[in-house]
């Protein structure tokens, strides 16, 4: 349920308390705004207003106006309060200046709700990824979203979360395209870095052994154009796009109105799926629509980290009944670790994030899942053209 969307929220006070805690929900910024003596934003100037106009109320009144609102003390709780939720939950990217559209508030829900365009230059301002990623991610949802849908029914916030991980992850493969096409070519050498390995099953106990596979493993590298360094930019790259994005996506304007079978984007996976309170059952609160992207987003992302692995099985499983290597099945049993850490990090990471990072997540596992068949297309292409010049 949308307590935005609703005629007379006090006639639906169930349905309002039970929403999530979306900034525009219950902890809207504009009403703790205001101005100061010369026109200037001022935080909690409405608040302070109000305050000093009771106060006075109350003088006029022979009443002593000092001792029937809140003290200084008080007040300095109270902001400092305020402040620390705000900073947890408030939206803070929106490209254009709106009245109204981005939720309502009040009685009788019809208090437009502000919120002031940030700038690009603002987005530089607070850092070089805030200014490169982080805004342009925000504006391009924010884009799309008023493009296909300028009510903000949730229909276009979904449509332009797509496309924006489509857009996103595309740049992000032709920045790592060397890289993700060697960790490939890794993957398609197994079967002969299983003939090497072979060769030396003592490589662990013995040097000499461990030496001369090293050399005939960098020399089949070498062979095949495959650089470890550039493996490593894929994760340089990934890390602080998915930092930025987040960001990006946790920031959104647009993504705290409008709701997609009443879950918005803003909230986070965890706060909705914890929210047991009022008729929770029915998905009033999207709590089934959280569930199931959850499992979604996860299934999704299992299969993207496994198809690798299943791909490389097969490839190997011939050369793996050779003989055992135990430097092979030791660096086999890390990977696997390395490779399961990862997947349950991104799991939590999706159960505790803004549900919108569930939707990237899952339309990225996809994406990935269709490079890996790609790429290993190739590459198979590839091989099999190299041995035939042979």
């Amino acid at each position: 349920m949308n307590p935005f969307s609703v005629p007379d929220c006090i006639g639906n006070e169930e349905g309002v308390t039970i929403n999530n805690d979306s900034i525009l929900r219950n902890y809207g910024y504009w009403k703790f705004d205001g101005f100061d003596e010369n026109g200037n934003h001022q935080l909690f100037g409405n608040w302070i207003k109000t305050n000093e106009e009771i106060k006075k109320e109350f003088d006029d009144a022979g009443y002593d106006g000092a001792a029937l609102v809140p003290n200084n003390d008080f007040v300095t709780v109270y902001k400092n309060a305020i402040s620390s939720k705000f900073s947890a939950v408030r939206t803070c990217i929106a490209t254009r200046d709106r009245a109204e559209g981005y939720g309502h508030y009040g009685p009788s829900n019809n208090w437009s709700v502000s919120i002031e365009k940030t700038s690009w230059g603002r987005a530089w301002s607070k850092g070089l990824f805030e200014g490169l990623i982080v805004y342009p991610v925000a504006c391009l949802v924010d884009s799309l979203t008023f493009a296909m849908d300028p009510a903000l029914t949730g229909v276009g916030q979904i449509l332009a979360l797509i496309v924006t991980t489509i857009v996103v992850r595309l740049v992000v493969m032709a920045l790592t395209f060397k890289g993700t096409m060697d960790q490939q070519k890794m993957q398609a050498l197994q079967p002969q870095l299983a003939k090497i390995q072979a060769k030396y099953p003592n490589s662990k106990e013995n040097q000499a052994q461990a030496q001369r596979m090293q050399q005939e493993t960098m020399a089949l590298y070498k062979r095949n154009k495959v650089s470890m360094a550039s493996t490593f930019i894929v994760l340089i790259v990934q890390f602080p796009v998915f930092i930025s994005v987040w960001g990006a996506l946790q920031g959104s304007a647009v993504l705290s109105s409008g709701e997609i079978l009443n879950l918005r984007l803003s909230d986070s996976i965890s706060s909705v799926l914890t929210n047991f309170s009022g008729a929770w059952y029915t998905n009033v609160n999207g709590w089934w629509t959280a569930g199931i992207l959850f499992v979604l987003m996860s299934v999704l992302q299992f299969l993207s980290v496994k198809l690798p692995q299943w791909i490389t099985k097969a490839q190997t499983k011939n050369q793996a009944k050779l003989t055992a290597n135990p430097t092979q099945d030791a660096n086999s049993k890390r990977m696997k670790w390395m490779t399961y850490g990862m997947l349950i990090f991104t799991i939590v990471m999706g159960f505790a994030l803004p549900a919108a990072m569930g939707v990237y997540w899952g339309i990225g596992a996809l994406m990935s899942m269709v490079q890996t068949l790609i790429t290993q297309l190739i590459m198979k292409k590839r091989f099999a053209k190299k041995q035939g010049k042979r």
